[in-house]
């Protein structure tokens, strides 16, 4: 979790894996965890890319990207 939180304040960051695991999109949602007190940073970069938010049914938060 603590690296989840210090890639986020990054300026940059690197990623290393091998080459046979990249896809330049992905064709179906991938399902995101958000921790509680993480929310706000999240809908902050949400609003920066000019995404959309809703609740499901049961009330969750859901995000399109």
């Amino acid at each position: 979790m603590l690296e989840k939180i210090v890639h986020s304040a990054a300026k940059q960051i690197v990623i290393a894996t091998e080459s046979c695991k990249f896809v330049p999109t992905f064709s179906w949602p991938v399902p995101i965890e958000i921790y509680p007190f993480a929310i706000h940073i999240v809908r902050k970069k949400f609003e920066e890319i000019g995404q959309a938010e809703n609740e499901d049914a049961e009330g969750r938060l859901v995000m399109f990207y």
